[in-house]
């Protein structure tokens, strides 16, 4: 059957079905008609944006956000998005979500709109006569594109789709912290991460190829990243469940315990082709901030303590580079749910180093019963501790040193009283 000849639902202005028409009688008088669309988003909350074919019947070689098309007479609306969903881009097996019915009316069209979202990562197949190009874009960059009236774009999509796209992008929370990037929480159900100093840039590009490769070998998840948008760079994943803060018993001890002892297990060749500082580097790199130490900090402290600094410097800097490290595990950065620890996030400062770096906090902040729970899983002996010990003496180091570079002088002042508590 020529396509014109499909009989398509006829609507009156409530939406109701009144009877049906050829799709070229539809067309040529602009008859009040039923419509779906479908938009497609994959795990990451991008939209799939498609260029039309020159030979479709309207808004030809215009591109869409919604795959759709009239509702043929007989079908539901919910039926006709499945079929055109299928039919324009090759996505079946997935669970429409209704997210609105508005009305639309131009010179060239007029109908009802039933409006789904889905859930879809897997291939798409255009049907040739009806789509030219296809993408993935960011919310941010469509709603850019769509505000450049040189960018051609269906209106009916662009009007029906403008309040759905301004309530997602207002659904944004800047988590607090972060040192290094800024982190906000996308539709509750993301983590974007943008660098706060250009340098940062490069540690976080490092996650997208570490942690997609790491995860699989790790007992409890971690973040599986990719970069969104090059400029700025954003790069996110989906939120893992839970939060942060414990609380922290014996068992989540033993499961903390495990969890370290496979990271620290991993080989390090193949995370130093990834992008993670190697030995050499990372060494040299903890040379120079001891050094810094010594020469900015030491002279802060009351003389009394700055033998013990000094011998505490000494000490750090004897330490191995055998290990993948997290190399900043403390409280904030493990989420616990329904009583298990769900995640182990923020692996922006990941390198080769000493296995007892990463068992600092655990060892000697963090609850007895939890620190017991993760010695006895890991295998923790004396020497590890007393490494381990000294990493967490060192840790308000930082802090002060941060401070500085960043002209936040509540930092310094914090930082000296937790080295001198320390120590």
């Amino acid at each position: 059957m020529d396509v014109g000849d499909e009989r398509v639902a006829l609507v009156d202005e409530h939406g109701h079905v009144v009877g049906a028409a050829p799709r070229r009688e539809v067309r040529r008088r602009n008859l009040r008609h039923m419509a779906t669309g479908v938009i497609v988003r994959n795990r990451l909350g991008l939209v799939y944006v498609h260029l039309r074919t020159p030979t479709k019947d309207v808004f030809a070689g215009m591109h869409d956000c919604c795959a759709g098309g009239v509702v043929g007479a007989g079908e539901t609306p919910e039926q006709a998005a499945y079929r055109e969903l299928a039919e324009e881009l090759g996505v079946t097996g997935v669970t429409l979500v209704p997210v609105l019915v508005d009305a639309y009316a131009d010179d060239v069209t007029r109908y009802v709109a039933y409006v789904y979202e889905a859930l879809w990562d897997g291939p798409m197949r255009h049907q040739p006569e009806e789509v030219a190009w296809g993408g993935w874009m960011t919310l941010e960059e469509l709603a850019e594109r769509l505000a450049d009236p040189g960018w051609p774009f269906v209106p009916d999509s662009g009007a029906l789709v403008t309040r759905w796209l301004a309530d997602r992008l207002a659904a944004r929370e800047e988590v607090p912290g972060g040192w290094d990037s800024v982190a906000t929480l996308v539709e509750g159900r993301w983590v974007d991460r943008v660098p706060r100093r250009p340098e940062v840039a490069a540690t976080l590009r490092t996650e997208t190829r570490l942690l997609p490769w790491l995860g699989p070998q790790l007992p409890i998840p971690v973040p599986q990243p990719v970069v969104v948008c090059e400029d700025p760079l954003r790069v996110r994943h989906p939120m893992l469940p839970g939060l942060a803060g414990g609380p922290y018993d014996r068992g989540l001890g033993r499961s903390l315990g495990r969890f370290l002892r496979a990271l620290h297990a991993v080989p390090v060749a193949a995370a130093v082709a990834r992008g993670v500082p190697g030995a050499a580097a990372a060494a040299a790199q903890r040379d120079e901030q001891l050094r810094r130490f010594a020469a900015e900090v030491v002279p802060m402290l009351p003389a009394g303590v700055r033998v013990r600094a000094r011998r505490l410097l000494d000490a750090v800097g004897r330490a191995p580079h055998d290990s993948l490290v997290h190399a900043d595990l403390g409280p904030e950065h493990l989420l616990v749910s329904e009583g298990r620890l769900s995640g182990v996030i923020d692996w922006s400062d990941s390198y080769v180093g000493d296995p007892a770096l990463d068992l600092s906090w655990v060892l000697h902040g963090a609850p007895a019963e939890f620190a017991a729970g993760v010695a006895g899983a890991y295998g923790v002996d004396a020497e590890l501790r007393e490494r381990s010990l000294q990493w967490h003496r060192l840790g308000p180091w930082h802090e002060v040193t941060y401070g500085w570079d960043t002209d936040q002088p509540a930092y310094v002042e914090s930082g000296l009283s937790g080295v001198l508590a320390r120590l």
